[in-house]
């Protein structure tokens, strides 16, 4: 939620009926009252009449004499709300000369009260609250203390921010370093470039300069930043590997730069080369691709597969034929496997690539030479793809895959005829609740299970990531997307924590945020009255998930605010972002009582849907019935399916077995048999 949005939500504690008729009545009497009646009405035991006056105090009479006696008021109220809603109005006046009164405030025994007046420092911008507002900082009311010293300008904060940086304890050094930042202070990039500050032990203070470096490094400073990160200890310069990265892209003599980490990898520190190639890769120029090509012929093993892990990030067909050849002459079984991965990850990109043969003729190496069955299904799968682009091509190999590549040719039959009907089978992952069932396995357990019963991967949760990639990355299956949830009608408007942690860990993926929205303060499902709220939020996420290269997809939920499809159809065209979308979930639309609408919502839905979730159902009652293993339950999902193919959508498709009790394996075999039953019902 914005700071200004913080004043108003003051306002309106215990005051739901802002917009009743008895509040306007009472305001229209107070709006020629004298300045002493208005301050009296303040006391009075009507709500509407304290309203009055409070709106006339905000924004109604604006006369010099209303503002003193205002202030003086705050002495003698009472109530601890009125008072923080006083003192709130008073901040929305903006008259700097209520700032002794409000400041007085910042030391009241009511924890609202002291929250208001933080708040009207910061809005009033007064300098000499800046001593008590950091006394505040470690308290309960510090969240508020932060935003006033924020927005408050004044060289004598900079300087006192500045002390604690040096000489503060751990939690102090932290919070200087991004007060700092968010204050936007001129001197902070010079002053960040200390290597103390990355080698003092202290994790978190490391991790917050590298992110404050990340925010104020000026244009042109790439060399400087590429010198001091290489004076790190090798953890610690890994940390500003995103900083390096932006500002090569943004460098004005990018290719000189680019020779500059050629040449330091080549004759650098072996302890920097990860974050060198990682660099060069992130290039993706000519120079880069010879380096990292020829890093491919290294004795050293981890060399090889370093350079391997890199080329599968191109963004091109460039980096094809060097790891085919590197494939095709590996004797390691671990880096020739990464090698087709690579080449399968860079294939699976068509809209880079410029040369569509190039990676059907890659493809077609993957599928007859890959050591595994794993790959040589991964690549056979990612030619449907090309086949808008070059049709008549794709359908000769799938046809020479039939005939040719036993291992293949079932599938290359089954693909062929989706194809001869102008559609590419949509994928078909498992959400994570299919794989509780009781029984504790490990991510590369879960991995393995849903490679064995045929899933394409899975809808994941927001804890353990990084594992769960590794183990899907092994098995060759994918992280669709990761289900997490965010809370509107608060005091924040910007993306939260636990959803910037996420886009950290996927950033570069291609795994989609799935989002979904609750709120405590709109407690009505579907209520609009807080889209002001969602939309700028989701703009916030929208637009960090676009620099990480993500997307998002909306998940209704029945229960929570954002319930229906249609409302989040509704949300993405007011926050009207590319990498925005929806997903429909047929057992929340079944619950909702849009069991009979459903043609119509995906329609609704088609220009933004993203992923569909479907299980067996029937058409009414609890979760145990409206959400049963495929092939069961009365609801005729194969008329939705029919649908979605009606509608040309080629998008994910997920599997919902929340609640489901029993053996996951048996239960998740289950639906895959009737998921392929389902397919055969063209």
């Amino acid at each position: 939620m914005c700071y200004r949005t913080v004043v108003w939500a003051l306002l309106t504690v215990g005051l739901r009926l802002a917009y009743a008729q008895g509040a306007e009545s009472a305001n229209a009497k107070l709006r020629d009252a004298k300045p002493e009646a208005i301050i009296a009405a303040l006391g009075c035991g009507d709500v509407f009449t304290r309203e009055g006056a409070l709106a006339q105090i905000a924004r109604g009479n604006r006369s010099p004499e209303l503002t003193r006696l205002a202030a003086d008021a705050l002495a003698t109220v009472g109530q601890p709300g009125v008072k923080a809603q006083l003192i709130a109005v008073l901040a929305e006046r903006g008259d700097p000369s209520v700032a002794p009164a409000v400041r007085k405030a910042l030391a009241d025994s009511d924890p609202s009260v002291r929250a208001a007046a933080a708040v009207a420092c910061g809005l009033l911008k007064d300098v000499k609250a800046a001593d008590t507002l950091f006394g505040m900082l470690g308290g309960e009311q510090g969240g508020v203390a932060y935003e006033a010293l924020r927005r408050i300008p004044g060289r004598s904060i900079d300087a006192h921010l500045v002390t604690l940086l040096r000489k503060g304890e751990a939690a102090q050094r932290v919070m200087a370093v991004e007060l700092l930042s968010a204050r936007r202070y001129d001197g902070l990039f010079p002053l960040l470039l200390d290597k103390r500050l990355f080698v003092s032990g202290d994790a978190a203070l490391a991790k917050a300069v590298a992110g404050a470096i990340r925010s104020c490094t000026p244009s042109g400073c790439f060399e400087k930043l590429l010198a001091f990160a290489l004076s790190l200890p090798a953890p610690s310069a890994e940390l500003l590997v995103g900083t390096l990265s932006v500002t090569l892209d943004e460098a004005a003599d990018k290719p000189a730069c680019v020779r500059r980490l050629a040449q330091t990898l080549t004759a650098g520190d072996a302890a920097y080369a990860p974050l060198l190639a990682g660099l060069l890769a992130a290039s993706q120029s000519s120079e880069a691709l010879r380096v990292l090509s020829g890093r491919l012929a290294c004795d050293d093993l981890e060399v090889r597969k370093e350079a391997m892990r890199h080329l599968g990030k191109w963004n091109s067909e460039a980096a094809l034929v060097p790891l085919v050849l590197a494939a095709r002459r590996e004797r390691d079984a671990g880096a020739q496997t990464l090698a087709w991965r690579a080449v399968i990850d860079i294939a699976n990109r068509p809209d880079k690539i410029a040369d569509f043969y190039q990676p059907l003729s890659a493809l077609q190496q993957a599928m007859w030479h890959a050591p595994r069955l794993e790959e040589k299904v991964a690549a056979l799968k990612t030619l449907p793809c090309y086949s808008p682009k070059a049709g008549e091509a794709v359908d000769a190999l799938l046809t020479k895959t039939e005939t040719e590549n036993p291992e293949l040719a079932a599938e290359a039959r089954t693909l062929r005829s989706a194809l001869l009907l102008n559609r590419a089978p949509s994928p078909f992952f498992a959400m994570d609740t299919g794989l509780r069932d009781g029984v504790v396995r490990t991510p590369a357990e879960q991995a393995r299970l849903l490679r064995e019963l045929g899933y394409a991967g899975v809808g994941w949760g927001p804890d353990q990531i990084p594992e769960m990639l590794a183990a899907l990355d092994a098995e060759g299956l994918k992280m669709f997307n990761v289900y997490v949830g965010v809370e509107i009608g608060g005091t924040n408007r910007v993306a939260p924590e636990n959803v910037l942690r996420v886009l950290g860990q996927l950033k570069g993926r291609e795994t989609t945020l799935w989002l979904y929205v609750t709120s405590k303060r709109f407690t009505k499902a579907s209520d609009e009255a807080g889209d002001a709220d969602a939309v700028a939020m989701l703009r916030d996420i929208a637009d960090r998930a676009q620099q990480a290269g993500l997307k998002v997809s909306l998940y209704p939920h029945t229960w929570f605010w954002m319930e229906r499809v249609q409302d989040a159809v509704r949300l993405v065209r007011k926050v009207n972002r590319l990498n925005l979308g929806v997903t429909f979930n047929l057992c929340h639309c079944i619950k909702v009582g849009d069991a009979g609408r459903t043609n119509e919502l995906l329609e609704q839905a088609k220009p933004y849907l993203t992923f569909v979730t479907v299980n067996g159902a029937d058409a009414e009652g609890g979760w145990d019935r409206l959400i049963q293993p495929l092939g069961q339950g009365t609801f005729d999902v194969a008329a939705v399916l029919k649908t979605l193919r009606a509608m040309d959508y080629r998008g994910p498709v997920g599997l919902q077995h929340y609640g489901i009790k029993g053996d996951s394996r048996e239960k998740l075999g289950q639906s895959m048999a009737g998921w392929r039953a389902l397919q055969a019902e063209k």
